[in-house]
């Protein structure tokens, strides 16, 4: 509950209703996304008749939980009903609920949430009830949630191979976790009989062999296609250095054993007259450390596949 005592206590003088009404609006946009519970409401001084007033005028709307309201102003804000449910439940953000707090993914219209309680809400998609002393509770834009990494194992039962794998890359690139504290939590969740189980040990497996991060999730995909197709899996940002350690490249995958380098050249940062040069001058660079440099674009990935697998599978032998 809110704590209101600042707004009996700032005046000699008993408020006056619309001051009360205008300072507990003002706590409600500050810190709670427009939520406004009509407990807190009346414990700060309104009465049901005013309430009632606000909700039938428009001013505010019936939140998605019975006894929430949620100024008109953050109606349609999908932030405003996670708070509101999170707060009249005392529950917590889960699932896509809780990488939308972290912008990983869009904040779902339904929140996702983990409660102890179990308590029937339309307006939740899922709820998972357990014991809260198990779960660590952060605040993450004034909501309570889950940690993101225990956020990243719980999408494991309804996402697919390649979707946790992006989310992860992308929590890896912003720098929003590590791969140790991300990969203890997949662990927990990898056992058997857990939703998601099954996923989440592939991942596992998938980034013991290869820790690196790509910079784009095209680099994971092509990989990952490769070795579908039968070829050999790549290694993905691989430093090629020379006999003095000096760095000469980092190369979007390579098969170091064969000496052979894979760049993938997007329109947007390799189609143009300063970008075809210094690709040009750097795989010269390569060629001359032994190394020999295959590149390919998105209309050969999506398009022509077979022709990409027969060049690499020609020029490591495979």
């Amino acid at each position: 509950m809110l704590n209101y005592d600042h707004i009996t206590q700032s005046s000699s003088r008993p408020p006056q209703p619309d001051e009360t009404r205008v300072r507990v609006e003002r706590r409600a946009l500050e810190t709670q996304h427009g939520v406004i519970l009509r407990s807190d409401a009346l414990a700060a001084g309104m009465n049901n008749a005013q309430i009632d007033r606000r909700l039938r005028r428009g001013h505010w709307v019936s939140g998605p939980v019975r006894g929430s309201c949620i100024l008109v102003s953050h109606a349609d804000d999908p932030l405003a009903k996670l708070a509101a449910v999170t707060v009249s439940l005392g529950a917590m953000a889960w699932g896509r609920s809780t990488l939308g707090l972290w912008e990983l993914v869009e904040q779902p219209k339904r929140p996702e949430i983990v409660s102890s309680r179990q308590r029937r809400c339309a307006a939740v998609a899922s709820t998972l009830v357990r014991d809260f002393r198990g779960l660590r509770t952060v605040n993450r834009r004034q909501i309570a949630t889950v940690t993101l990494e225990l956020g990243l194992a719980s999408v494991a039962s309804s996402c697919t191979l390649q979707d946790l794998n992006e989310l992860i890359d992308e929590t890896l690139r912003r720098r929003l976790s590590t791969w140790p504290r991300i990969e203890a939590v997949l662990q927990e969740f990898a056992r058997q009989g857990r939703p998601g189980s099954a996923l989440l040990r592939r991942v596992l497996k998938d980034r013991s062999v290869d820790l690196a991060v790509p910079l784009s999730q095209w680099s994971r995909d092509f990989a990952a296609k490769l070795a579908a197709s039968g070829l050999p899996r790549p290694q993905m940002e691989w430093r090629i250095v020379d006999s003095g350690g000096r760095l000469i490249a980092q190369v979007d995958l390579a098969y170091p054993q064969f000496r052979y380098a894979i760049e993938l050249d997007s329109v947007a940062f390799h189609l143009n007259a300063e970008a075809f040069e210094v690709d040009r001058r750097r795989d010269a660079d390569l060629a001359r450390q032994g190394w020999s440099v295959g590149r390919f674009t998105w209309n050969q990935y999506t398009k022509g596949w077979d022709e990409v697998v027969a060049t690499i599978a020609s020029q490591i032998g495979a």
